[in-house]
């Protein structure tokens, strides 16, 4: 079983969730390609007007994609695993046709960062729409009910369009977590590890 970690703004190569993924499945088979660099840039220089944030936001997007997807193609993971940002990245990805296998989405920031481009209600539903189309492998989410970052209805809403769209989903919400649960789901428990093991054995087709 291969995993390829899309970590998030917060973490990063070695974050918590990629060390105990490696504990669990072995160094060889984890993997956790490095976007803080694309992070970083967009951080520091998208503070200056919402016109320049929303251009930086775009270039660190594709970047970051551009790194994913030259991963995808080089460790053929069977399983993504993305977080927060990495989320977004993740979602991405299966908009542009470069992943539809397996997917697990913590905390997912898409519809945040769609916010941040200025789109409207109806073109971020549009495109949660043509994520589900192109999925065609189980998808799971998880997020933390008392996350005050990423509202939980964004995950919901990623999971409505799933099933309008008739793609197996599973929805686990975390009663009384915030937007990181990191710890969580690989110390307090092992949900992250056994969810990866439910969609490798078929559990939510």
């Amino acid at each position: 079983m291969k995993i390829l970690h899309f970590h998030g703004l917060g973490d990063g190569v070695e974050g918590p969730q990629v060390q105990s993924l490696k504990d669990v499945f072995g160094d060889q088979n984890v993997d956790c390609p490095d976007m803080n660099p694309f992070i970083q840039t967009y951080a520091t220089d998208s503070i200056l007007n919402k016109t320049k944030m929303k251009k930086k936001l775009e270039k660190c997007i594709d970047s970051c994609v551009s790194v994913q997807s030259r991963r995808i193609e080089e460790f053929q993971p069977h399983v993504i695993v993305a977080c927060s940002w990495g989320g977004v990245i993740a979602v991405e990805c299966v908009l542009r046709g470069i992943w539809n296998g397996p997917l697990i989405l913590i905390s997912c920031a898409f519809r945040h960062a769609c916010n941040v481009k200025g789109l409207t209600n109806d073109e971020i539903s549009e495109l949660e729409t043509s994520f589900a189309k192109n999925m065609r492998s189980p998808t799971v989410i998880i997020h933390g009910s008392e996350d005050r970052i990423i509202p939980i209805g964004h995950s919901t809403s990623l999971e409505i369009s799933l099933r309008r769209n008739t793609k197996p989903v599973k929805c686990y919400v975390c009663q009384g977590k915030p937007h990181v649960i990191s710890r969580y789901l690989v110390h307090e428990t092992n949900l992250l590890v056994l969810f990866i093991i439910g969609l490798s054995i078929g559990l939510y087709e």
